[in-house]
């Protein structure tokens, strides 16, 4: 802007007007104006100075939510192996408690089973003695109405 104004300063000038108080205010003039440019650029570059602050608190604040963020994510991180592992636990138990069940159901159905046939064989032998029971009742009946005195041998 000040060559600019020095150039109309220097064609006011040469310009040789009659009436040197309308010359003093074109320069007063242009001094009002270089003085409203030279305010606004030392405004502007105060506040960005003003912006630079700001902008420089705000990534100090983005890189304290980021490290927050970041311990967040580590403890969640932590929290998702523990319940990971408790799970990985739990399902390693649930299956043992399962094979264990089959194990035991396998057993108890094998120990009816044999149960089973443990009672057949019982009633059966117990069916054999009492027949066999009647028939010796029989046969000593039998011997008892006979009178053997007079046989010899």
């Amino acid at each position: 802007m000040a060559p600019m104004i020095k150039a109309l300063i220097a064609l006011a000038s040469n310009q040789n007007f009659s009436n040197q108080d309308v010359l003093k205010s074109i320069v007063d003039a242009l001094n009002d104006f270089r003085n409203a440019v030279v305010d606004q650029i030392n405004d502007l570059t105060a506040q960005e100075a003003q912006d630079v602050v700001d902008h420089e608190a705000y990534l100090e604040q983005l890189d304290t939510e980021f490290a927050e963020f970041g311990r967040q994510i580590d403890r969640a991180t932590v929290d998702l192996t523990a319940t990971n592992e408790k799970i990985d636990s739990m399902v390693e138990f649930r299956d043992q408690r399962a094979a264990d069940q089959k194990q035991y159901t396998a057993e108890l159905e094998l120990e009816n089973n044999t149960y089973a046939e443990e009672t057949d064989i019982y009633t059966n032998t117990k069916n054999e003695f009492t027949r066999e029971l009647g028939i010796s009742e029989q046969a000593l009946a039998l011997v008892q109405s006979v009178d053997f005195s007079n046989i010899q041998v």
